[in-house]
C-alpha cells in the first residue's frame, strides 16, 4: 500500500507483501516522480513478504530513517480491550471536523513528530485543505481549556487504527495522551469494532503497553530519496 500524504515530504509505503521487490522500488520511484516527491518512507513489518525485504531494499539504495517524523524503528502494538487508563478531571479530549480545529490538531502533530517550523507550514496547509473525515478522525485534546496533545484515527471493519499521536512537550506528563487513548477507543466501541492497532515509537510504547497493548513484532522504517 502506497499512502500519499497531502504533503509531498511524506510517502509511505506499508504493507509489502510482493516477490519481485525490484518492480515494486520502481513503481514507486516513478510514482515519486510523477508526482513531484523526492522521499518515500517504507515500512518493513513481521508480516512483509518476502521475509528479507529489508536486507533487498538496502541493496537498491534504501537507507535507514532516523530523525524528523520518523526513528529508525516501532512497534506493531494491539488491544482488544478497554485500556487500563485513569482519565483526569481537567483534561478533555473532543472529535474535531472545523476547519480552525483541525488546523491546531495538526500542527500539535507535526511539532511533536519533529517537524521543524521552517517546513510546518508546506506540510499543514494542504493537510487541513484536504483531510477528509469519512476516512480519518482526528482528537483534540485541551487541559484547562488549552490545546496540548492531538491524535489521529482510520476507521476500518476490523477495529481502529492510531494513525499518530502527540502531546506539547510542556504539557506532557498531565495525562492528555492517555486521555486521547481512551476516546479513540471509545470511537472502535461506538463503531461495533473494539480493537485497536498501532505503530509506536520509542515514546509511545511504554505507555501503551502500560494501557494493556501487545506487542505484534518490530517495524523497520527505511527511506528512499531520489
Amino acid at each position: 500500500m502506497i499512502a500519499l500524504s497531502p504533503s509531498p515530504a511524506l510517502t509511505l509505503v506499508d504493507g509489502t507483501r510482493t516477490s519481485d521487490v525490484e518492480t515494486a522500488v520502481t513503481e514507486v520511484r516513478e510514482l515519486l516522480r510523477e508526482e513531484g516527491r523526492a522521499v518515500a518512507t517504507w515500512i518493513v513489518g513481521p508480516l512483509s513478504e518476502p521475509t528479507d525485504l529489508e536486507a533487498r531494499l538496502l541493496e537498491l539504495g534504501l537507507g535507514a530513517a532516523d530523525g524528523g517524523a520518523f526513528e529508525s524503528t516501532g512497534s506493531a502494538l494491539a488491544i482488544d480491550r478497554a485500556p487500563k487508563i485513569d482519565v483526569l478531571a481537567n483534561v478533555r479530549v473532543r472529535e474535531v471536523t472545523e476547519a480552525v480545529d483541525v488546523r491546531t490538531s495538526l500542527a500539535i502533530e507535526l511539532r511533536c513528530n519533529g517537524i521543524s517550523d521552517d517546513i510546518a507550514p508546506t506540510w499543514l496547509e494542504p493537510m487541513v485543505a484536504t483531510f477528509d473525515p469519512s476516512t480519518h478522525s482526528l482528537f483534540l485534546a485541551e487541559i484547562d481549556g488549552e490545546p496540548v496533545a492531538a491524535g489521529a484515527t482510520v476507521p476500518t471493519a476490523d477495529g481502529v487504527w492510531l494513525t499518530g499521536a502527540g502531546t506539547l512537550p510542556e504539557a506532557r506528563g498531565r495525562g492528555a495522551y492517555r486521555a486521547l487513548l481512551t476516546a479513540r477507543w471509545q470511537q472502535a466501541v461506538d463503531r461495533g469494532t473494539p480493537a485497536m492497532v498501532v505503530q509506536a515509537g520509542s515514546m509511545s510504547r511504554p505507555v501503551l503497553e502500560r494501557a494493556g497493548f501487545v506487542y505484534l513484532g518490530e517495524l523497520r522504517y527505511l527511506r528512499d530519496e531520489l
